[in-house]
């Protein structure tokens, strides 16, 4: 998320007539090779990058009633823009937390066993917290270890096997 915002990229958060949209969610990553070079200490990596778009070729459409006509106008406005960047990072958030309201894209119905709930309350304070202290340029309140990430892979590639019958 950083590196999108940091290079002037919307992952795709925009408004229409529908409503809000965003990409900016928990199963719009892909899990690198655990061999991947240069992955500067990550796990995950971004997808479905296919409505995102810069600054520059951001543009405002606004809708308004002419008479008995709808007139479609667009605009560029930097406020809105900024406005979208902190939505998406605030919508990542929310999916990561597990807030199913925020993203039609994340289910979230993956079976757990009742006495594992704070287990998994904790490992979503621990992630929250490590996202945003990377996203804000933070030194890590809770750093990696090294020794720790190949048991944390995999963890990871359980977790994706045990949920890969789930459908967003």
């Amino acid at each position: 998320q950083r590196a999108l915002t940091d290079g002037g990229i919307s992952w795709g958060t925009y408004e229409d007539p529908l409503g809000y949209h965003c990409n900016a969610h928990a199963n719009n990553l892909v899990l690198l090779a655990e061999d991947a070079k240069d992955h500067n200490e990550t796990f995950l990596a971004p997808l479905d990058l296919d409505m995102s778009f810069t600054e520059d070729n951001f543009v405002l459409s606004y809708y308004t009633l002419d008479g008995k006509n709808v007139k479609k106008s667009e605009k560029k406005d930097s406020d809105k823009w900024a406005l979208y960047l902190k939505q998406e990072v605030t919508g990542f958030m929310k999916t990561l937390a597990g807030d199913m309201e925020s993203s039609t894209g994340v289910t979230n119905i993956a079976p757990i066993p009742r006495e594992m709930l704070p287990l998994k309350t904790a490992l979503r304070d621990v992630m929250l917290r490590a996202f945003w202290d990377a996203y804000s340029k933070k030194k890590a309140v809770y750093p990696a270890d090294p020794k720790l990430r190949k048991p944390a892979y995999a963890l990871l590639k359980m977790a994706l096997i045990m949920t890969s019958n789930n459908i967003a």
